[in-house]
């Protein structure tokens, strides 16, 4: 009689197979016992899933996005993440390195609150201001850390940045003797809190690197000023034939001595005017200016210059006895630099105008030219000193330094200055200067 001979089990699918032969004196009762074992040893090995209803099934966590860049340095930092998320296993990590890195900065920082200006972090030079100035750090507001004459400009700059599209600016300003640069920093995102990084910085260094290579110069500019001077003056009286008569080759040789010597005086006033700007020593006699008799008198004084490069200028005014409270000997040196400009960038046959106008309570005075324009890659940095314009068209050297003293000279005065130009159409440059009133007519 045939019969189960064996029973294989495929623990991989839970398959049972068996062969069709019992052994001897193994019974079908026997057979169906061991295949019943067969099973439930199955079942011990696979161990099926409960079923649940989609309803019933979690969502899958999510796993937490770690913010990047200064934003997630400055949350590692001051604990300001995300409370309801578990922090990765590498925040830690990464926490220690954060803290080893601005602890190494040789400037302090701080992490505040643009509500409260409450400190919630600072590196280890930051708490040593904080512990000379007797205060705790667990309870310090950033503003309480800085002069008092710095304070309101500092916490008014808080307040603006916040609402502005500006996030960051930058003061200088003088603690305990010492001179500092503050680096204000708003950190804003969408969806997390706001908060200022603050960078106090010592620019003792700079400042008297600065001072040093500025008194270099002054001093090495009055030093080539006087024997320029002296040159100038013994070469103009041989030129004038009081010495004698010369012959044409060497009156051509002395005229090209001249000239570079012109260039070289030009330079070192430019260079000893933009020093006394920049230290503030520049002196201004102010007085009533009459703007429209101040830009006649310097045309009149630029007419020479113009008929060397045939160029024509002419006077336009377009109010009524514009005053103004300046020093007459410096705005007469802007006029000169901008009518010099105007004319050696001008083509041979053309006109500069000079015009004079009032414009929103203020003096405008404008200089238009026909030259080329200025290309848009240099007009971000054209009142830059040693800035060069377009060399097409340019007939004489320069010294770059003519707007930039230009521009400093006008802000001396409470003004502005600019200029409007497309490429291949010329150039307008203006100054606006603070009306002092209106008295009369002047004739055009």
């Amino acid at each position: 009689m045939s019969g189960v001979t064996g029973v294989s089990v495929d623990v991989a699918d839970g398959a049972v197979q068996a062969a069709s032969v019992l052994p001897v004196g193994l019974t079908p009762f026997h057979g169906v016992l061991l295949l019943f074992v067969a099973v439930l040893s199955v079942r011990a090995f696979v161990q099926p899933r409960p079923f649940v209803a989609a309803s019933q099934q979690q969502p899958a966590k999510r796993k937490r996005k770690v913010r990047g860049g200064l934003r997630g340095a400055v949350q590692m930092l001051t604990g300001h993440s995300q409370p309801q998320l578990p922090a990765p296993k590498a925040e830690p990590q990464s926490h220690k390195l954060l803290e080893v890195a601005f602890t190494a900065l040789l400037d302090e920082v701080f992490v505040f609150d643009p509500e409260t200006s409450r400190v919630s972090f600072l590196n280890a030079r930051a708490e040593a201001r904080v512990a000379g100035l007797g205060l705790k750090k667990n309870r310090v507001r950033f503003p309480d850390l800085l002069p008092a004459a710095n304070r309101a400009a500092v916490t008014g700059a808080i307040r603006n940045l916040r609402h502005s599209a500006l996030d960051s600016v930058v003061f200088e300003l003088t603690s305990a003797g010492a001179p500092l640069e503050l680096t204000l920093k708003l950190i804003r995102e969408d969806g997390a809190d706001d908060c200022f990084m603050a960078v106090l910085r010592d620019i003792s260094g700079r400042v008297s690197e600065a001072r040093a290579q500025s008194d270099y110069v002054a001093t090495l500019s009055h030093e080539m000023r006087t024997p320029l001077t002296s040159i100038k003056g013994a070469m103009d009286l041989i030129a004038s034939g009081q010495m004698g008569v010369l012959s044409g080759n060497a009156a051509a040789t002395l005229g090209v001595a001249q000239r570079n010597v012109d260039r070289l005086l030009r330079l070192t006033n430019d260079i000893l005017d933009l020093e006394k700007l920049d230290a503030g020593k520049m002196r201004c006699d102010f007085e009533e200016v009459r703007m429209g008799l101040l830009v006649k008198g310097a045309i009149e004084e630029i007419q020479d210059y113009a008929r060397k490069f045939d160029v024509s200028i002419r006077a336009e005014m377009r109010c009524q006895d514009c005053r103004t409270y300046a020093d007459p000997m410096r705005l007469s040196q802007v006029m000169a630099n901008l009518l010099s400009n105007a004319i050696k960038f001008s083509q041979p046959q053309t006109e500069v105008c000079a015009s004079v106008c009032e414009m929103d309570g203020n003096i405008r005075v404008s200089v238009v030219d026909h030259g080329p324009g200025i290309p848009e890659n240099i007009q971000a940095d054209l009142f830059m000193p040693y800035s060069q314009g377009p060399q097409v068209q340019r007939k004489v050297a320069s010294t770059g330094l003519g707007l930039s003293i230009a521009k400093k000279i006008v802000e001396a005065h409470g003004g502005s200055i600019g200029f409007e130009s497309e490429p291949g159409q010329g150039a307008t440059f203006y100054f606006e200067l603070p009306k002092a009133g209106f008295t009369g007519d002047v004739a055009a």
